[in-house]
């Protein structure tokens, strides 16, 4: 009984709170209207033919013209680096890898080099038993721990 006193207690306060800083909600991006594509219309119509909008934690840049696509085709490498973040620096060999490294000829190579040699067919073929032995140690293992957990809620029912 003082549990559920408490849980109405604590409840009620932290509405109040919340009517009492009022926090604003905040408007939501992309529009989720009836018709998305007449709201970033509008949103062209405002902001001009090319937008840099953040989705989520992305951020994208949009461009509603010809002529701008073409302005970012011509200058796609400088669009197409990656941000600097300090913990790649120190995580990532000084971002020498291909997840952060910013893009470049670096970048070129190192992607050529996977897409030839250790993402092709021969390649990932070659560890084709390889393979199999971890899926089968992985299925031994999971059976044992299942057979464990059955066996430890049994002991537990029977006391």
């Amino acid at each position: 009984m003082t549990l559920l006193w408490a849980t109405l207690v604590v409840s009620l306060f932290v509405y109040a709170l919340y009517q009492l800083l009022n926090i604003p909600k905040r408007k939501k991006f992309p529009p989720t209207g009836k018709n998305p594509h007449e709201d970033l219309q509008k949103l062209v119509k405002k902001h001009g033919p090319i937008m840099y909008v953040r989705l989520g934690l992305v951020p994208t840049i949009i461009s509603s013209s010809a002529d701008a696509a073409k302005v970012l085709k011509t200058y796609d490498h400088i669009f197409a680096s990656r941000p600097h973040h300090e913990a790649s620096q120190y995580l990532a060999y000084g971002q020498k890898n291909m997840a952060f490294a910013k893009y470049g000829v670096y970048w070129r190579n190192m992607r050529k080099l996977c897409t030839l040699h250790l993402l092709s067919n021969r390649k990932i073929n070659s560890f084709q038993s390889m393979r199999k032995q971890e899926v089968q140690s992985e299925e031994a293992e999971f059976q044992f721990d299942r057979s464990h957990v059955k066996a430890t809620l049994f002991v537990c029912l029977l006391v």
